[in-house]
């Protein structure tokens, strides 16, 4: 047993041969390489237990099911949430906001959008959008179609606009392609949760316009 364990260890090795590779003429094909997409694409599957009625816009009837689809249809507004429920600014919209508190009371928040913000058909998003959004879904003429016209509610003159006895939104003022402000009247002030009142999302309005 002791001579054939040592006769096994000591067995010399085969010698390894390098082989060189063969040339078959033959071009190697190239690797497949993705890409970049122009824009957006890309497809998401989304399941829930509650059945979906397919009208994502919340002014009017949805229910948790559609509003969670609305959601991920938007993003782009001024304050975002956490997952453990915080408010907070939204960086990846917003390039800088500043907060100036009225003499009257009532609190203004200017907002500066960034550059380089889209739809999904490329068409750039601005300032405009977002002061669409609350003049919309603050106006009279979508009360009278039966959605909720109390986006905002919180804002100085709202009352008036939402009644149609105003054209002019005061609580709603346009600066310019990337800048725009919103005034929360005194009578909302102070309030635990002031920051949701300032969350705005755009409007994609040029959409019909364009169409016509």
């Amino acid at each position: 047993m002791v001579l054939s364990t040592f006769l096994v260890a000591c067995a010399p090795k085969d010698e390894e041969v390098d082989t060189p590779p063969v040339e078959t003429g033959e071009t190697p094909p190239e690797e497949d390489v993705a890409e970049e997409p122009a824009g957006p694409s890309g497809q998401i599957t989304i399941g829930n237990t509650t059945e979906l009625s397919g009208d994502w816009i919340p002014h009017w009837q949805n229910n948790a099911a559609d509003y969670d689809i609305y959601n991920f249809m938007i993003g782009t507004g001024t304050v975002d949430m956490t997952f453990d429920g915080e408010y907070l600014v939204n960086e990846t919209v917003v390039e800088k906001y500043e907060v100036t508190e009225n003499e009257d009371g009532s609190k203004t928040y200017t907002w500066t959008i960034k550059d380089g913000l889209k739809w999904d058909d490329g068409s750039p998003i601005t300032a405009k959008d977002y002061v669409a959004y609350v003049m919309l879904w603050s106006s009279h003429q979508i009360g009278e179609m039966g959605a909720g016209n109390t986006e905002g509610m919180r804002y100085v003159g709202w009352s008036e606009f939402s009644k149609g006895e105003s054209k002019e939104f005061k609580g709603v003022n346009l600066i310019d392609d990337k800048t725009f402000a919103v005034t929360i009247s005194s009578e909302h002030l102070p309030y635990y949760y002031e920051l949701p009142l300032v969350s705005i999302n755009p409007e994609n309005y040029h959409i019909g316009l364009m169409k016509q």
